[in-house]
Parts: structure tokens; C-alpha cells; sequence
């Protein structure tokens, strides 16, 4: 599949098709009508899984170079390093995508020491992307050879050149991935009774290796002449630092990059399920969507019916009609079935930590009712907006299913509550109702969320279209912040549409899980929504916010569903290949 070269998100192409709304009830007060809808919205773009953090790992190459007098035979011209290193250099930086994300180090060894061609101003070996101190540094390797081969003191710098980035790139460049080729033509000359690279050489290869735990490998090239002894020791010393070994003698003579050893320039991650949600739907007590105007899970024409009915003093444009924490539809549940809601806290009752449409009490009020649930826990978790890890938030499971039990139990959404083909999840996704059957259902009321898997941009992120035509928006009751959920307060025909995903890392799906996140406002009126792409969805890292979801201890944040690389209503793990991002890029340069 072609890879996907745009390393920014795009914004989504709107287009928006207006209709009339059928099925009115005949009622003068246009907010009390079942609210069929005014406006369906079509959505399609790209878009790329950035870093949870917005931050870029680097990588980080650190060329450890022989300069013993012995090279005026072996390497008298410099090609095998000097001229070399220049080549994969100019090979890189030819790239400026690559290139912005890689940095460069060069240490010589020789005489007595090891010293740093690139460095700061206390002689301290640092990591440039300068191209002048790159080309000074390599100047520095075409200067007159002498001496001897002190492998110690070279593993010894290269320690500190490491140790030493590690400490002032923490938070500016976390997780840098560090590169390290070490080039000679002999034998080491300081450590002692050791001749060839033993038992010690090796010990300082697992001391650096240990800086960065994962992220550090280091290979060796042997250019000398025949010594069996001395190329097995920089062989060896290879092996321990998980990167590869050439020897001029046994392969020819090399390139750099047949001695990078592959690595991620960026963390590759995965999406799980994409879902679409007008929080200003609810399924009406006729089981169809209908208009909720502050999002508390009653349609307002139900709303109205009941404060009519001496029910309840319920009001459409009030989530918390009875001034507590708990939003209409539970007191409706509560009142219906006779029971009494417990007192919550009001210090912290309205928070919604995790944003997933439920607020602390909320949360609490959601209970584990039978014993052979499938998660170990008697409430909805506040600092997870998935509790139960199954792809769909609590609020939006809850709000649905219409059990408390639902954001507690991982396997309810595979199971069928009515009598369609789908399962209780497809049908959620789709924007239907899970306990009713869908018999006469039209597509233009249901959503068609469709997402695809399309390749990787230059950065080795995952790249993903998005299009979805069909998305019903209400002419709705404007709606104080201060009456509903903070984020769900808007205007008169106004309507809070939520696009989430699940990321998660891939190569450790079970380690991290991010929840991001977009409420995004757009219009129920066809008038307003003829604006055009202004006032349309949007989808991307740009649009989003993330909330990274704390694993319980004991209990990891996979998701549970699995996934093809594209689909519709799906949500899991995507079962694809794994990205080399920028090694890729490299080895596509030179062919291997």
C-alpha cells in the first residue's frame, strides 16, 4: 500500500447535505418534537497517530573512531572512516525529514585517550544536528594518525557522551535512541594483561547498554589485517551490544549503514475503537433517537412529558434538574423504581476526571450487580473513561444500555439484546439503539463510521482515513455550561458531537492506553451548516486531547476486541506489520 507522505493532519473535507425533518410530532414548540433531525453530516480525511505527549524521539548516531598510527597502513586515505562516516552523513541529511529527527557524535582513540571531535565548550562529547560541527568533526578524523588503541578509554568517553546527553535531553528529547559504530584496526592496549577485547571491554559494553535500558546498541567493524583474536573480541563486543560486526578481512569492505542495526525513531502506536457521538441524542422512551438538549440521557420531549405528568420537575435545558450530582435519567430510574439515590459529596461530585460523559457521582452510582462479571471491581472506575476496557466510555455505555452495570462488565457489548445481527457493540457504534430491533430503520439515521489503515507518513506514524456520511444533528435548546457537564454547554441549534479513539503503544499494547479526545460543536440548522467546511468535523492529533488512562494494579489496559485494518463499526488491535519509521527511511536509501 502507498505509503502516506503528509506529515500533518489534514482537515477533514466537509460536505453537508441538508434535508427536512420528517415525522414531526404535531406540537407547536419545536423543541418538543421527537426531534428527527434537521441537518446529516458527511465527514472524510486523513489523519496520523502522533505521540501521546507531542514529543519526537530522536536518534542518535555516535561514530567511535581509531586514529592509532597503524591506520597510515590499514586506512592511509581515510575511506573506511573518515570518508565513510561522510557518506551516510550526506546519505541522511539529503533526507531533510529523516535528518531533522537524527543527531550526530564522533569520538577518536589514540595515544593514551579517547577525546570528543564534537563538543561544547568544557571539551564535553555532545550530540549536533550543526552541519558545521559535523564537518569539523570530521575534519578532526582526517588529522595525522598515532599512536596506540585504547579501547577502555574510547567505551569510557562513549559512556559519558551517553550519560551525559541523558541528563540534558531528559525532557527535551525523552527516549532518544542511541546508535554507536566502533571502527579499529588492532587490538586494545589498555586494559592490562588483555590483549584482544575480553572480559573487561565487555563489562563496559553492558555498563553503557545499561544508561538507556532498550534504546542503546553499539556494533563494531574490524579493519585491520588478518587477526582472528582481535576481530572475535570486537565481534563479541558486538554481540553483548545487540548491533551487528563487519570485518574487512571476511566481507569486504563495508558502509556504515551495514552496521545499523534497526530501531523506531518514533514509538509506534495503534488506534482502537473510533467512535462518533452526538451527545445531544438519546433513544426516547418510543426507543428512537430523538433530541437531548443538555445531554443527561432523557430525549426533551420525554422530559417534558413527565414534569406534565407530575413525575418530576424535569427540565430539558438543566442536566441536573433536582440540584445534585446525578444527571435526569437516573433520578427518572430512580422515581421509577422506588429507590433513593445516596448523597454525594458536592466538593467533587460534579468533576468528570476522565471525560467519558459521567461525573464522580455518577461513576459511583454505577454498580457491579452480579457476581460473575467479568471485572474485579464494584464501581465504574472515575480515572479510567473506559472502565471496563471494551472500546466503548462509560457515559456513552451506560447512557445506552441502560444498565449500571454495563461500564463494569467486559463482555455485555458482545452480546445481542434484541434481535438484529448485531452485536450490542456494532450497534452503539452505528448509532442504534442495542435493545430495539431495527426493523424499517433508515441509513440516513443510523452513523456509517468507516475507518482504514493507509500506510505510514515520514515519521513512521500510522496514517488512517476517516469518512463517515452520515451523522444527525438536532435543533436543540441552548444549554448553560453551568446547568450540564462543563464541555457540553452550547447554543440554540447547537449540537456536542464527540470523536474518540483508544492509542496504544504496539509493541506493548498492554503497558499504556491513551484516551483521546474532541467535543466539537456543530450545527443542527441546514441554514447554518450551508456554511460549509467552517462548521463541519474535524479529526486529528491537532483536534485532539489525550488522557492517558492509569492502569488499576494488577490489571493491564489491553482491549479486548480485535480488529482488521479496516472496517466499519470496529474497534481492537490492528493485526499489522511492525514499523521501523526512520529505519526504514534509512535502509530505503541504500537499497537493503
Amino acid at each position: 500500500m502507498k505509503k502516506s507522505r503528509n506529515t500533518t493532519i489534514h482537515k477533514l473535507k466537509i460536505a453537508l447535505i441538508s434535508f427536512l425533518a420528517l415525522g414531526a410530532a404535531a406540537c407547536s414548540d419545536r423543541t418538543l418534537t421527537r426531534g428527527k433531525g434537521s441537518t446529516n453530516i458527511a465527514s472524510e480525511g486523513t489523519f496520523c497517530l502522533a505521540e501521546p505527549d507531542g514529543q519526537t524521539i530522536y536518534t542518535k548516531f555516535l561514530f567511535v573512531v581509531d586514529k592509532s598510527g597503524s591506520n597510515g597502513t590499514t586506512d592511509p586515505s581515510n575511506i573506511r572512516r573518515a570518508q565513510n562516516i561522510e557518506a551516510f552523513y550526506n546519505a541522511i541529511t539529503s533526507q531533510p525529514d529523516i535528518a531533522k529527527y537524527v543527531k550526530w557524535g564522533i569520538i577518536e582513540f589514540h595515544q593514551d585517550g579517547a577525546r570528543a571531535l564534537i563538543k561544547n565548550g568544557q571539551d564535553q562529547p555532545v550530540f549536533t544536528s550543526d552541519p558545521a560541527q559535523v564537518s569539523a568533526g570530521l575534519q578532526g578524523l582526517r588529522a595525522q594518525d598515532a599512536g596506540s588503541t585504547p579501547y577502555r578509554a574510547a567505551l569510557g568517553l562513549t559512556k559519558t557522551a551517553i550519560s551525559y546527553d541523558l541528563q540534558q535531553t531528559a525532557k527535551t528529547e525523552p527516549n532518544s535512541l542511541y546508535m554507536i559504530v566502533f571502527m579499529s584496526d588492532g587490538r586494545p592496549t589498555d586494559y592490562g594483561s588483555e590483549t584482544v577485547a575480553g572480559p573487561s571491554a565487555f563489562a563496559d559494553v553492558r555498563e553503557i547498554l545499561k544508561l538507556s535500558p532498550g534504546k542503546v546498541k553499539l556494533s563494531t567493524a574490524y579493519y585491520g589485517p588478518p587477526d582472528p583474536p582481535a576481530a572475535e573480541g570486537l565481534k563479541q563486543m558486538a554481540e553483548i551490544g545487540k548491533g551487528k560486526f563487519m570485518d574487512v578481512n571476511t566481507d569486504g569492505n563495508f558502509a556504515i549503514e551495514d552496521l545499523i542495526e534497526g530501531g523506531e525513531a518514533t514509538e509506534p502506536y495503534v488506534m482502537r475503537s473510533l467512535l462518533v457521538y452526538n451527545v445531544n441524542s438519546a433513544i426516547c422512551f418510543d426507543k428512537s433517537y430523538g433530541v437531548d438538549s443538555d445531554g443527561d440521557g432523557l430525549c426533551d420531549i420525554d422530559e417534558a412529558t413527565l414534569k406534565r405528568q407530575g413525575v418530576g420537575n424535569f427540565d430539558p435545558k438543566n442536566r441536573y434538574s433536582f440540584n445534585d450530582a446525578y444527571n435526569d435519567y437516573i433520578h427518572y430510574i430512580a422515581k421509577k423504581t422506588g429507590s433513593t439515590l445516596r448523597p454525594c459529596d458536592p466538593a467533587i461530585a460534579f468533576a468528570d476526571d476522565d471525560f467519558d460523559l459521567l461525573n464522580r457521582c455518577e461513576e459511583a452510582y454505577m454498580q457491579n450487580t452480579d457476581a460473575m462479571r467479568t471485572l474485579n471491581r464494584m464501581d465504574a472506575d472515575y480515572l479510567n473513561p473506559d472502565t471496563d476496557r471494551d472500546g466503548i466510555i462509560d457515559g456513552i455505555e451506560y447512557l445506552t444500555l441502560r444498565d449500571k452495570s454495563s461500564p463494569i462488565d467486559q463482555l455485555n457489548l458482545f452480546r445481542h439484546y434484541d434481535t438484529d445481527v448485531d452485536d450490542a457493540y456494532l450497534q452503539i457504534s452505528s448509532h442504534r439503539n442495542p435493545a430495539f430491533p431495527d426493523s424499517g430503520l433508515k441509513a440516513e439515521n443510523t452513523y456509517d463510521t468507516k475507518w482504514e489503515y493507509v500506510g505510514l507518513n515520514d515519521l513512521g506514524q500510522r496514517c488512517y482515513s476517516f469518512s463517515q456520511k452520515y451523522l444527525k444533528t438536532y435543533n436543540t435548546l441552548a444549554v448553560n455550561s453551568s446547568k450540564t457537564l462543563p464541555y457540553l454547554g452550547h447554543a440554540a441549534d447547537e449540537n456536542v458531537i464527540l470523536i474518540y479513539y483508544i492509542q496504544t503503544p504496539e509493541n506493548d499494547p498492554i503497558a499504556k492506553s491513551y484516551y483521546k479526545y474532541s467535543f466539537q460543536k456543530l450545527s443542527g440548522n441546514a441554514a447554518e451548516a450551508s456554511r460549509g467546511t467552517e462548521v463541519g468535523l474535524k479529526i486529528g492529533d491537532q483536534y485532539m486531547k489525550t488522557y492517558s488512562i492509569p492502569s488499576p494494579a494488577g490489571e493491564p489496559t489491553a482491549y479486548h476486541r480485535t480488529t482488521k485494518e479496516s472496517g466499519r463499526y470496529v474497534a481492537g488491535s490492528l493485526k499489522q506489520k511492525q514499523a521501523s519509521s526512520v529505519w526504514t527511511q534509512i535502509k530505503s536509501l541504500f537499497g537493503f
